[in-house]
């Protein structure tokens, strides 16, 4: 058996389907795929809503709430409190199967028969309190607009992806951050803004890929230094001097902000921020192994 050439029936790309997927295909007796694997992501992932909220009524109690189906969803919604409840009892809902009808027939009408949770949040990451325009997020309190996050996050707004944080705006993938704006891939830091691959670090503002560093401004590379402007090394007092200057001034920050992205260019960048990996192929993948394509993964092989 040879690898086949298909032609995908959603974006009219060419696509190849090795001896190994054909033999699969062969063996559980399905037919080979006329769409090709990024078209069947975007599919799969259609089902997953994890940004965009909807305001509806409870099927069970009737309140106002949050949810992440959209008005016209012809599904049955509850509270997370109903529907984690004992007012109500899955098994009355329970269909015979008949095999004379198509499986996924059956199946349809069952999840269309059957409640679903307003957002949805693991029970062994915690409740969420004060927190109900999250969604994909358990165990924070007092967040807003917090998604795929969680346990342990409190004070957080306008995020993703983010465990065990205090006080932080604007940020994406972190963990174990506090008093900290506007980063991406921030780890064990506080009082960190406008950060990117940044870990151990105190009290910086614009810098990149930085490690182990207090009290930086606009440094890139940087490894376990204090009071450097733009990767210079100045004395405490004039560090604070020129710091200053900058700090409450809005105009003066947009200008930092263009500043920085030009000192950037200056310096070599990784070819990803992947860590501790085996035969990967992605980004910010950690400590893994035999990962193709993957994004955001930690600890996993084989996938």
């Amino acid at each position: 058996m040879k690898n086949e050439i298909k032609n995908c029936k959603k974006c009219s790309q060419n696509f190849i389907l090795e001896k190994d997927d054909l033999s699969f295909y062969e063996k559980m007796k399905v037919p080979v795929p006329k769409v090709c694997p990024d078209c069947r992501f975007k599919m799969r992932a259609m089902f997953r809503n994890e940004r965009t909220l909807y305001n509806q009524n409870c099927g069970l109690c009737h309140r106002s709430i949050i949810t992440m189906y959209n008005t016209n969803s012809p599904y049955i919604i509850y509270c997370n409190d109903c529907w984690l409840s004992d007012k109500w009892d899955p098994y009355s809902y329970a269909i015979n199967y008949d095999s004379t009808k198509p499986f996924f027939d059956q199946l349809k009408a069952l999840v269309l028969k059957v409640p679903k949770s307003a957002t949805y949040s693991s029970i062994a990451t915690g409740p969420n309190i004060n927190s109900e325009y999250t969604n994909f997020a358990g165990g924070n309190r007092n967040c807003y607009l917090l998604f795929n996050s969680g346990p342990n996050n409190e004070d957080c707004a306008y995020s993703r992806g983010i465990i065990d944080s205090r006080d932080v705006f604007d940020i994406y993938y972190a963990d174990k951050i506090e008093n900290s704006y506007e980063c991406v891939n921030i780890h064990k830091s506080t009082g960190i803004v406008f950060g990117q691959n940044v870990s151990d670090c105190i009290d910086s503002r614009f810098v990149l890929n930085c490690s182990g560093c207090t009290n930086c401004f606009g440094c890139v590379n940087l490894r376990h230094k204090s009071y450097y402007f733009f990767n210079e090394p100045l004395e405490r007092e004039e560090w604070i001097e020129r710091v200053s200057q900058i700090s409450g001034s809005y105009a003066k920050t947009e200008e930092m902000k263009m500043k920085f992205a030009e000192f950037v260019l200056k310096f070599p960048n990784r070819s990803n921020n992947c860590l501790k990996v085996e035969n990967c192929v992605g980004d910010y993948i950690f400590e893994s192994k035999n990962c193709y394509k993957c994004f955001e993964v930690s600890f996993c092989e084989g996938l």
